[in-house]
């Protein structure tokens, strides 16, 4: 009897931290989820452009964002700018 308590105790301590990790990695998906996809819109459509060049350089922004592009492809492309 004393054996099957521990057990049972080791096992719920064992699902909660189990249920603790995937909460966490679920927080994780959805912050990165937020940062391509603010409000449920794609990033694109939610941040105008200009927000990216806050220097003024439009020239490179334009530049970097036209090599980027494959429109034909229909897969989302993800590009990282520089500052």
């Amino acid at each position: 009897m004393r054996i099957s308590k521990q057990m049972d105790a080791f096992v719920q301590r064992l699902v909660k931290h189990v249920r603790q990790q995937h909460d966490q990695s679920l927080k994780a998906i959805d912050a990165v989820c937020d940062r391509f996809v603010p409000h449920g819109e794609l990033q694109e459509r939610y941040f105008h452009w200009l927000n990216f060049a806050p220097s003024g350089n439009f020239g490179t922004l334009m530049q970097e964002i036209y090599e980027a592009m494959e429109p034909f492809t229909g897969e989302l492309i993800v590009v990282t700018l520089k500052n």
